[in-house]
């Protein structure tokens, strides 16, 4: 479906990221879009997987938006410290505005 609006990508093999499926499409005037399935990352000689849970999300429009503490994992998994130090920032402010 992407393909008829979308441009695909190259992606070359990564060291580290390990998922089974993955695609990046693009368009002038729009941010790429990847997708990603049998999400896995090398660590240590070993494969670290994430599953992922569609009964987590919120669906609107036909799509799934997932929590914020499922990304929270994923960022933590792709080892990206500035996307999982917002988050942790956002999950925290989320939690006080919960208990006033």
């Amino acid at each position: 479906m992407l393909s008829a609006e979308f441009q695909q990508q190259y992606s070359p093999a990564h060291p580290q990221y390990v998922s089974a499926h993955f695609a990046r499409f693009s368009r002038a005037g729009w941010p790429d879009i990847e997708l990603m399935a049998g999400i896995a990352v090398k660590r240590n000689n070993a494969i670290v997987s994430w599953t992922f849970k569609s009964q987590r999300c919120h669906w609107q429009d036909d799509i799934c938006w997932m929590p914020p503490a499922d990304w929270l994992q994923l960022y933590q998994l792709f080892d990206r410290p500035q996307r999982v130090a917002q988050l942790r920032r956002y999950l925290v402010r989320l939690r006080l505005n919960s208990l006033s």
